[in-house]
C-alpha cells in the first residue's frame, strides 16, 4: 500500500499540470483563466475588463487613443512559462469593427505578479492598425495607454 502511494505521488508530480502549457487549460497559464476587472493603469483608476476562458477570450480596455479611446472584442490568447519571459501572456488577433473599418491589435506582455485575486500585467509592446475593408490597406494606430512599460492591474 505504501509503495502504491509513493508511486502515485511520483506520477502526479511527473504529469503535466495546469500551470504548464498543457491542454488542461487550453494552452494557457491557468492563473490567467477567469473574469478580470481592470482596476488601474500605471496606478491611475481605470475601467475595463478581460475574460479568458477556454473557447472565450474577450476584452474591453482603454487605449489612450483620441480616435479610439477603448478597444473591445474577441482575441486569441497565448501564454508561455518561459522563465526569461516570466509568465508571458499575449493578446493577439484582437479586433473590433468601427465605422471606418476593422481595428486590429496585438498586445504583447507578461504577468508581473499574481497575488490572491489581483494580477499585474506589464505591456512589452503593442501593434494596432485600422484595416480598410475595400482595399485591405492598413494604417497604424497609436495606443499610448497600452504602450511598452504600461502596468495594468486587474482583480477577479
Amino acid at each position: 500500500m505504501m509503495r502504491f502511494l509513493l508511486l502515485a505521488c511520483i506520477a502526479t508530480l511527473a504529469l503535466p499540470g495546469c500551470d504548464s502549457d498543457s491542454d488542461l487549460c487550453g494552452g494557457l497559464d491557468c492563473d490567467v483563466i477567469g473574469d478580470w476587472t481592470l482596476i488601474s493603469i500605471d496606478g491611475e483608476p481605470a475601467v475595463g475588463w478581460m475574460i479568458v476562458r477556454e473557447g472565450e477570450r474577450r476584452a474591453l480596455l482603454p487605449t489612450g487613443s483620441d480616435a479610439f479611446p477603448e478597444m473591445g472584442g474577441g482575441f486569441i490568447g497565448a501564454s508561455s512559462q518561459d522563465t526569461d519571459l516570466r509568465k508571458r501572456f499575449d493578446i493577439t488577433g484582437w479586433g473590433m469593427e468601427t465605422s471606418s473599418g476593422r481595428l486590429a491589435a496585438d498586445v504583447y506582455g507578461y504577468v508581473a505578479s499574481m497575488e490572491g485575486v489581483q494580477m499585474e500585467y506589464v505591456v512589452l509592446a503593442s501593434d494596432a492598425r485600422l484595416v480598410f475593408p475595400a482595399t485591405q490597406s492598413q494604417t497604424p494606430v497609436a495606443f499610448p495607454g497600452l504602450s511598452a512599460g504600461t502596468r495594468l492591474v486587474f482583480g477577479r
